[in-house]
C-alpha cells in the first residue's frame, strides 16, 4: 500500500523538507527508532503531495528554516485491536 502528504501541505509555495525521524506510533504509543531517519526535500508543497511513500506519515510539526518549510513526520500505526 501506498500513502500520499496531507493536502494541506500542497498550499505552501516554498521549498519543503519532510523530516522522518525513524519513528512510528498511533498517536497514544511510540515506538522509538522504528527505521532509520530520513529526509526528503521538495521545490514546493504540490510538489511533496504528490509524493508516494510507502510509510503513512503524520505531521507533527511545521516550522520555517530560512526560505525552506521543514516538516516533521512520525509513521502512523493503527492501534492494535482489543
Amino acid at each position: 500500500m501506498t500513502y500520499k502528504l496531507n493536502p494541506e501541505i500542497g498550499k505552501i509555495e516554498s521549498p519543503v523538507k519532510i523530516i522522518w525521524n525513524g519513528k512510528r506510533g498511533n498517536g497514544i504509543t511510540e515506538i522509538p527508532n522504528a527505521g532509520e531517519s530520513q529526509c526528503w526535500m521538495f521545490e514546493n508543497g504540490k510538489e511533496a503531495v504528490d509524493a508516494v511513500f510507502e510509510q503513512h506519515f503524520n505531521v507533527t510539526a511545521y516550522r520555517a528554516n530560512g526560505s525552506t518549510i521543514e516538516i516533521e513526520v512520525y509513521e502512523f500505526m493503527e492501534p492494535s485491536a482489543k
